[in-house]
């Protein structure tokens, strides 16, 4: 063996003390990170996961891949992974299972036995082609990092690897991918964005983003030294599940109740405000945001109510959806298992909603973004208009579509001009209100303005986009926020949150949230008619709702959003807004 090959494997004595050296220095200065950023919350400390032995036999073959990330090099360990403190090993001993019905169940124990190093006879060994390993941890885990050791005597990168969780053992649903570095989609889980890369002793680490899950999958497809699949070792790192009391589990606990009541302003359109917490944080044990509601035809009328799970760091990583019914108005909400009211599908329109027999179809873009924020408004019986965003590249520009209702599909009528903005991500979270048959659209920029256009002729074209400023012209400061209208027979509202000197620590501004009347004139805010209607008690909020509910009242829905891995969770609010 010469000195390059000896190099090469991380063979020699020396050479290991090296590594270790490395990596302890990695360690230190991860750890001292986290000591100054002492005063953020909650603390995170470097994952260290136990390392087996280098192993090497045999002539290093030279993989190469235009897929593939650099390799470090052996002596060089990988980043740390930052996890937060008190994160414990929940996969050690858990039942395993596998695509590949053919293998023993002695050998499945090997993946969760503690022992990574390679030998012969220490790895689950899985047929040719697209295979999966399955690791069942008993109970819902919040999961931080997943290890994965697949080293081989040679230099080895398998193929299409996936990394999935979920709730559900079938991953027929609920399903969060981690990791995909399936370029092309041959395992048809999706094309993914991740690299390829060389297996080595230190495994693979992958941030589990304190998703919550019970079930853990890993794909691949061979490897560039055998059609067969390896496994050796996986690790599930996170924090446990807790248990919501029972007596919060009660839905007994939910609803509309002893709400703060804020008078509107004098000449204002609104009489006042009432606002009340209507699913404690506390209810739930994994983090929601984004509620959205409808109210029901029914006779008296219902509710209909979702929340969505998501990640704990502010990554948009979105999954289950949480469905609640009400009979009184909110005054009482009962969970079910799945939404039932038609008027769910007045949002988060797709193209292939669109009829393609009509010759516009050709020029809506391959994806309508952000339909997902609001409900398309109709322009009379036969006819809706909705407000959706084009992205090219990061940047994305508003626009809307009219389309005649036809059976199950919507066939277009008029595509209108679009607007963007050079700072950012452009203009985006465009929202539409009907008022005396003008039709007004709001939009969020990330400029420290929100922005508003008008429509005389039914969203056929638009205004240039106006900052919104207050009725004395002053500029309001917006910090990438979301706005919405809420339309009445006698005025305009806008709901939305802005800079204040009381909101400096919260998360771009996003606490309180506020209302206030608009001049459909001059398109400026009454500055008199602002008031709170969702507190600021110290979390920023998400994604906000508004609907009207009857001729007397709109209502305003949100969830605070802490984003910073804490394990609180926000509470659930609604305001109800009763008109003049």
């Amino acid at each position: 063996m010469d000195e390059t090959l000896q190099r090469y494997a991380g063979y020699e004595i020396r050479e290991r003390e090296e590594v270790m050296c490395r990596y302890k220095i990695y360690l230190t200065l991860a750890l001292l990170s986290v000591a100054v950023a002492a005063n953020a919350a909650p603390s995170r400390v470097a994952l260290v996961p136990g390392l087996p032995n280098p192993v090497f036999e045999g002539t290093p073959i030279d993989v190469r891949s235009p897929h593939r990330e650099a390799y470090r090099g052996c002596d060089v360990p990988p980043k740390p992974l930052m996890v937060p403190a008190g994160t414990q090993l929940f996969s050690r001993g858990c039942r395993v299972s596998s695509s590949d019905r053919n293998v023993e169940r002695k050998w499945f124990d090997l993946v969760t036995d503690g022992d990574k190093q390679y030998t012969q006879f220490a790895y689950l060994e899985l047929a040719p082609g697209v295979q999966w390993v399955q690791i069942d941890l008993a109970s819902n885990v919040f999961v931080e990092a997943v290890c994965i050791w697949r080293e081989r005597p040679e230099s080895i990168v398998y193929r299409d690897t996936v990394v999935q969780i979920s709730d559900n053992p079938g991953f027929s649903k609920n399903v969060t991918t981690l990791f995909n570095n399936d370029y092309d989609n041959s395992a048809k889980r999706g094309k993914g964005s991740d690299k390829e890369y060389l297996e080595d002793y230190f495994g693979r680490r992958i941030s589990g983003r304190g998703i919550k899950a019970r079930y853990l999958r890993v794909y691949s497809n061979g490897s560039t030294s055998s059609p067969y699949n390896h496994f050796t070792e996986i690790e599930v790192y996170g924090s446990a599940v807790k248990t919501v009391p029972e007596k919060v589990q009660d839905s007994d606990s939910l609803g509309f109740r002893n709400p703060v009541v804020v008078q509107g302003a004098t000449g204002s359109i609104v009489d006042r405000v009432e606002t009340a917490v209507i699913v404690p944080g506390i209810y739930h044990d994994d983090l929601w945001v984004n509620p959205e509601f409808f109210i029901t035809p029914d006779n008296p009328p219902g509710v209909e109510l979702r929340i969505r799970s998501t990640d704990r760091r502010g990554l948009d990583q979105h999954t289950l959806w949480h469905y609640f019914k009400s009979d009184d108005l909110c005054g009482s909400l009962q969970p079910i298992d799945e939404g039932t009211a038609t008027l769910w599908d007045r949002k988060d329109l797709v193209r292939e909603d669109f009829s393609a027999s009509s010759g516009l179809y050709a020029q809506l873009p391959e994806k309508l973004g952000h339909t997902d924020c609001a409900a398309f408004v109709y322009l009379d019986s036969a006819t809706i208009l909705q407000a959706f965003t084009t992205k090219k590249g990061k940047v994305y520009s508003i626009q809307s579509v009219a389309a005649r209702i036809e059976g199950d599909k919507f066939v277009p009528l008029y595509i209108s001009n679009s607007f963007s903005n050079s700072k950012g991500r452009g203009l985006y979270e465009p929202h539409i209100a009907v008022f005396r048959k003008r039709c007004y659209m709001t939009a969020r920029c990330e400029d420290d303005h929100g922005y508003i256009l008008t429509s005389d002729d039914r969203g056929r074209s638009w205004s240039k986009p106006r900052p919104w400023t207050w009725d004395d012209g002053e500029i309001i400061p917006m910090n990438q926020t979301m706005t919405k209208l809420l339309s009445h027979p006698e005025g305009l509202v806008l709901v939305y949150t802005r800079k204040r000197e009381d909101n400096q620590s919260v998360f771009r501004n996003r606490s309180p949230l506020h209302c206030a009347d608009i001049d459909p004139v001059t398109l400026t805010i009454k500055r008199s008619s602002e008031r709170i209607i969702v507190p600021n008690k110290g979390n920023p909020i998400g994604n906000f709702w508004v609907w009207p509910v009857n001729e007397n009242e709109s209502w305003v829905t949100v969830t605070e959003w802490p984003r910073d891995g804490r394990r609180e969770n926000g509470d659930t609010w609604l305001a109800k807004i009763f008109w003049k």
